[in-house]
């Protein structure tokens, strides 16, 4: 279509190379969703009796019932984000997985690139709200008892924070200032061997940020907390501590400490 041979074999090339990117652009995200089924089996977001593939995801059980975490969160707020939210975003996962493995056969390339961000999206959602479940436990159980100050994780907060309190503090601050719908982040910074504060924005999952290792996440999304503290961020943020399952943390701290 160009009249000169030059233009003609640059344009070629460029295309080849728009190819090239695109075919490495959806071997990760393949490597993306193998590497998700295996976390999800570890933290328990699969049932144990079933080896799906992976567009099968269900929606994981919950430790407690429905009302366990109250009067912190109500239980209409967890029915309806753990039943409706998170379920639905299972649903529309499992749906783009169906497509994705119906288009790889066919090697149908703008039908794979097109779903990565579905998939991207619903899949962040489901390993968040699969690791947010998993740090909060009943009052009466082990919700907001903080670890003792000896323990491997209060020796590293204590050391680099002063006090648990101190930390609980800024990440309430920090959480509450996000922007929109989002995610506050307790991580161990495996290049500095740090506790860090992070924010990822929508459905993005830690994973997706270098040597982000996460250890407790919050959902700051307005489902999480609307219906019980309206507008008012700050006090679902102040509460949620009293039901945060500082054991299942340290657990994953500990897990750090082996690699």
């Amino acid at each position: 279509c160009f009249n000169d041979t030059a233009t003609t074999e640059i344009y070629t090339r460029s295309i080849v190379g728009s190819v090239r990117c695109v075919q490495e652009t959806v071997l990760g995200l393949l490597l993306f969703c193998d590497v998700s089924s295996k976390r999800l089996k570890e933290y328990d977001l699969l049932d144990d009796d079933e080896e799906p593939g992976p567009s099968e995801y269900v929606l994981p059980k919950l430790a407690y019932p429905l009302d366990g975490l109250e009067p912190v969160i109500s239980r209409e707020i967890l029915d309806l984000h753990y039943n409706k939210h998170h379920q639905t975003y299972i649903n529309n996962l499992n749906a783009a997985l169906k497509q994705l493995n119906e288009a790889i056969p066919r090697k149908d390339l703008p039908k794979i690139v097109s779903l990565q961000p579905t998939i991207i999206y619903n899949g962040g959602s489901h390993i968040n709200h699969g690791m947010y479940w998993e740090n909060l436990a009943p009052i009466r159980t082990v919700g907001g008892k903080l670890p003792s100050p000896s323990s491997p994780l209060g020796k590293k907060v204590i050391e680099e924070w002063g006090s648990f309190q101190k930390l609980i503090q800024y990440f309430t601050d920090r959480s509450n200032a996000i922007k929109g719908s989002g995610w506050g982040w307790l991580v161990l910074n495996k290049s500095t061997n740090k506790l860090e504060f992070v924010e990822t924005h929508d459905q993005d999952t830690v994973s997706m940020l270098p040597d982000m290792v996460p250890l407790l996440t919050i959902d700051v999304w307005e489902h999480a907390y609307y219906l019980q503290y309206k507008n008012v961020r700050k006090d679902y943020l102040t509460n949620i501590w009293k039901i945060v399952n500082w054991q299942t943390v340290e657990k994953r701290y500990m897990l750090t400490q082996q690699y």
